[in-house]
């Protein structure tokens, strides 16, 4: 995404840790590969967000395993 200078990855919360909500990570490439601090935000997800896609448009679909449902995610808006 934006020329491989962010990605997003799934963080589903899968053994339900008291307190963390499942949400899509969006990550700094070139600082996740220097060993610095890199999510650059949060993006609300349904119960266990688990595969995803980039549609030729530029949006991301996620399946939300465990909501049973599929979103759809505008890279524009993405921080």
């Amino acid at each position: 995404m934006r020329d491989g200078t962010l990605i997003v990855v799934a963080d589903s919360n899968r053994f339900s840790v008291a307190g963390a909500r499942a949400n899509l990570a969006v990550i700094n490439v070139a600082d996740a590969l220097d060993g610095r601090p890199a999510i650059v935000g949060h993006i609300p997800a349904g119960r266990f967000p688990r595969d995803m896609t980039a549609a030729p448009n530029g949006t991301v679909l996620v399946s939300d395993f465990s909501s049973g449902q599929v979103e759809a995610v505008d890279t524009a808006t993405i921080p």
